[in-house]
């Protein structure tokens, strides 16, 4: 069953499913809860497992709940939400900064072996994100710009996140 979905998610949108893989693989129960384990000092494992605290976080970011106790409540852990909030005033820098180190180095290395590289558009620095908005009718140019041609036409805003590396 799981493989024929996935045929059919690759066969009409083949980056997502495979992106999607990518995320699944290198975000692992296994691998947070190792990251855990590694960088840990002080806070200790308990039933609340540090991937359920990514996972939690996660439908939060991504939208798929409104908030960390909606989210708690729609997953059904067995532990309480005190416990959960408890649990993430916890977590130590340390283990947050290898939660981005290593996944960010997991990614890298499956990028390079795919080759799935370009040239910066502005050497030393890496497009990650282009985004665009189309204005409501109630959002207008600002009076200081409405009598100059060269002005940005209202409606459209295009935005560019450009992180510069090393």
């Amino acid at each position: 069953m799981g493989s024929k979905l996935i045929e059919q998610l690759a066969s009409k949108a083949p980056a997502a499913a495979m992106f999607r893989c990518i995320f699944e693989r290198v975000l692992s129960e296994e691998s947070l809860n190792k990251i855990f384990q590694d960088h840990a000092k002080i806070q200790v494992e308990c039933e609340i497992l540090f991937s359920h605290l990514v996972d939690m976080i996660g439908s939060v970011v991504t939208q798929g709940a409104k908030s960390l106790n909606a989210a708690h409540r729609t997953a059904g852990h067995e532990y309480s939400r005190q416990g959960l909030y408890l649990k993430l005033n916890g977590v130590e820098t340390d283990v947050s900064s290898a939660l981005l180190r290593v996944s960010t180095q997991k990614l890298t290395e499956i990028r390079k072996a795919t080759k799935m590289t370009h040239p910066d558009v502005i050497n030393g620095f890496h497009t990650y994100v282009i985004d665009g908005k189309t204005y409501n009718a109630t959002e207008h140019r600002l009076v200081e710009s409405r009598t100059d041609a060269r002005a940005p036409l209202p409606g459209r805003a295009i935005a560019m996140l450009v992180i510069q590396c090393g």
